[in-house]
């Protein structure tokens, strides 16, 4: 009788450490979910903020380059004005 008692007390915790490394999976599952999900964003975040200022500076070249060409501005004012939109 006493053994079957220690049976069953065996199969109780057997059974409570399943449920416990179940939910802990499902856990880490998620976490990694939102993880994944939150790197994504920054990629896409990071991307468009490349893509926007190479559509600036494209911008400003093509226009400054213009005004260069009909004598408006120096080539040097060009590079100066440039340098001075993207410095850090």
């Amino acid at each position: 009788m006493v053994e079957t008692a220690n049976y069953i007390a065996s199969v109780k915790a057997l059974t409570a450490e399943r449920t416990v490394f179940n939910q802990l999976k499902a856990k880490f599952k998620n976490a990694m979910e939102l993880r994944l999900k939150g790197t994504l964003l920054w990629v896409i975040a990071e991307t468009g903020g490349e893509w926007i200022r190479t559509l600036g500076t494209i911008t400003v070249l093509y226009f400054g380059s213009r005004y260069v060409l009909q004598g408006d501005m120096s080539a040097g004012e060009l590079v100066a004005f440039t340098l001075y939109c993207y410095q850090r």
